[in-house]
């Protein structure tokens, strides 16, 4: 409940209240802005977090790496999302403070499988890194080109090419595409963070 919560609370909040950026497309949260609804699950929330602070007193045994976890993500969600009302926030606290972690995961995930151990060794880190940002710096230049608008001079290059979709019907096609970089580590997170034996 209390990790749980620590997600879907600043989602709810960012579906209640006026907030000054968006997830794909502007407009694309339904805009709740029912007090009472906001209030419920900051009420739900809290106590999901009361709970577990004294089911964890009541154990006397503090697993730290899980409380940091709980921790680190109620910190950025909440931060990114409630406490702050900017792009640039929300990106570093939730999108990196989370994304680096999973690349790491992965990492690890790939060396215990010992498959690829050429690709995963500590000389090719910078080639992992290098990658991995040329990646991400492409598909937001498709983000960018194609549907935002909101930093073309970093894009110039593909910006200048494509035409910028308003058309609806094809940003239901392609908005969806674009997103599948994210749907695909959703499902990657749900085979890999429930292995057990992954860190042994």
């Amino acid at each position: 409940m209390a990790i749980y919560g620590a997600t879907l609370y600043p989602v709810l909040y960012w579906h209640t209240h006026s907030r000054s950026f968006h997830w794909f497309l502007a407009g694309d949260f339904v805009s709740v802005p029912w007090v009472w609804l906001d209030r419920a699950g900051a009420l739900i929330y809290g106590l999901a977090l009361v709970l577990y602070v004294v089911k964890e007193v009541r154990l006397k045994r503090w697993n730290l790496p899980k409380n940091l976890m709980l921790a680190g993500t109620a910190a950025s969600w909440y931060r990114g999302i409630v406490l702050y009302n900017g792009d640039l926030t929300f990106t570093l606290t939730n999108v990196v403070a989370h994304g680096v972690p999973y690349l790491a995961l992965i990492w690890f995930y790939q060396r215990k499988e010992g498959s690829n151990r050429n690709w995963f060794t500590s000389r090719t880190v910078p080639v992992y890194a290098v990658t991995l940002v040329a990646l991400a710096y492409v598909e937001e230049a498709f983000w960018d080109a194609l549907v935002w608008r909101d930093h073309t001079q970093w894009f110039a290059w593909l910006t200048t090419v494509l035409p910028q979709l308003e058309d609806r019907g094809a940003l239901a096609i392609v908005v969806p595409l674009l997103a599948v970089p994210q749907a695909t580590h959703y499902v990657l997170d749900g085979f890999i963070w429930r292995r057990r034996d992954w860190r042994s």
